[in-house]
């Protein structure tokens, strides 16, 4: 199973708006539940420590297929039928508000 965040857009501002508002996201809710330092982590979180790292230096631009789906319908479906091939046998999603 993987989980990403699906961000349709048709037009060059709703793909900036969309890539702003997952940023806001990853800062109001991801970054706050992961562990963050790693003094106070166990050894076997250090993935969920580095991964805080990372979205705490995430630009807009640099979102990428990874975790967040972006573009229009045809787009959004390529990239799924992607994880379907490598695999997956169920995709769950979030959006971003």
């Amino acid at each position: 199973m993987c989980s990403y965040f699906i961000l349709f857009y048709d037009k060059k501002a709703e793909e900036d708006a969309a890539r702003a508002r997952q940023i806001r996201c990853y800062g109001d809710c991801a970054i706050p539940a992961l562990p963050s330092d790693p003094k106070n982590a166990p050894p076997s979180y250090t993935y969920f420590v580095q991964m805080a790292e990372r979205l705490q230096k995430v630009e807009p631009a640099r979102l990428s297929e990874n975790s967040v789906r972006l573009g229009g319908s045809h787009g959004i479906i390529d990239t799924l039928q992607k994880a379907e091939a490598a695999g997956f046998a169920k995709v769950t999603h979030s959006t971003s508000a």
